[in-house]
């Protein structure tokens, strides 16, 4: 898809309450005080569109640019329409057993529904991932994102904890 760049509606106006996903909610969800359940399976559809700090947005092409070369922060809402405009590349896999996160069956029941242009993916889960480097903040910058990606994602494998640990550490700022 084509790249542009906290609890209110994106700007079309918006939310995603529930994606009607199937199976299990993310694993200490609890921990990062999310105020609806986030399914495992939207965390997964956003891991899988994202391989590396550019695959979140055109960094030199951001608004923020516009002003400062060097100055590339990306918005919320602009992150959450590259990530639902972006391929589906890969179900991610448990680092320490190299089995699809949430279980092949889980796989089996949403892979092909998550990886369509444009799936249903809820906004309680895009701003669990978002708070992972955003810190508090409603822009990411891409040294964050970077540093912060790597904590939890490496290659196709997905480290849940590392990633609720982040995304819990994000929200205490």
């Amino acid at each position: 898809g084509t790249l542009g760049g906290k609890k209110k509606a994106d700007d079309d106006g918006t939310y995603v309450v529930d994606s009607n996903a199937s199976g299990p909610a993310l694993p200490n969800q609890a921990l990062i005080f999310a105020s609806e359940k986030i399914p495992l399976v939207d965390v997964i559809a956003i891991m899988g569109r994202i391989q590396n700090v550019d695959s979140l947005a055109d960094w030199g092409k951001l608004p923020s640019t516009e002003t400062a070369a060097t100055v590339m922060w990306l918005p919320r809402a602009m992150y959450k329409k590259n990530i639902r405009n972006a391929k589906f590349t890969s179900w991610p896999v448990d680092p320490a057993t190299g089995e699809p996160i949430g279980g092949a069956e889980l796989e089996k029941a949403e892979k092909g529904r998550i990886s369509k242009k444009n799936a249903e993916i809820g906004d309680a889960a895009l701003d669990a991932v978002f708070d992972t480097w955003a810190w508090g903040a409603s822009i990411a910058t891409p040294d964050k994102v970077e540093k912060t990606l790597s904590l939890y994602k490496n290659g196709n494998t997905l480290d849940l904890n590392e990633l609720t640990g982040a995304a819990s550490r994000g929200r205490a700022v």
